[in-house]
Parts: structure tokens; sequence; C-alpha cells
């Protein structure tokens, strides 16, 4: 067993969904992020990971969507 690779305080999140990594062209910035979100909030993020560590770490939207999956398209690009 490992320890999370990141975690939330419950006074910022509810319920986690796991993510994806983009990989899609539309958002160049996002290429390589994990992008996660969370049911209850809204909230969704992304982060960088070197293999050892979190690198990088940023809210990305505060939505007012319950994310409950993450898929791809045929293009790449990432679908909530």
């Amino acid at each position: 067993m490992l320890p999370p690779t990141v975690d939330h305080d419950h006074t910022e999140v509810r319920s986690i969904t796991g993510g994806r990594f983009h990989y899609g062209s539309r958002l160049k910035e996002l290429h390589g992020v994990y992008i996660y979100g969370d049911y209850v909030t809204g909230k969704l993020w992304g982060l960088r990971h070197d293999g050892k560590k979190v690198t990088w770490q940023k809210l990305l939207a505060d939505s007012p969507l319950q994310v409950i999956d993450f898929g791809e398209g045929r293009d790449g690009e990432l679908y909530i």
C-alpha cells in the first residue's frame, strides 16, 4: 500500500473523482497533466508528477459540474 500522491482537506473537497492525463492538442499548457475533480464542489485540479513527487499542482476550475467520470475522445481531448 502506498500513501496518496496528493491529498485535500475535507474543508476543501468531499468526494474526489480520479481523472486522466491530458494529451489533447486544445490546451497545450496542460499536455501531460493529470486532471481530477470533486463530485460535490465541482472543482477541477491538475498535477504533474516526476515519478517521485508532485512538481506542480493547480486548481484549474471551480465549476457547477458533479464530476463522476473522465473520458478521452478519438482526438485525444479529455471529457468530464
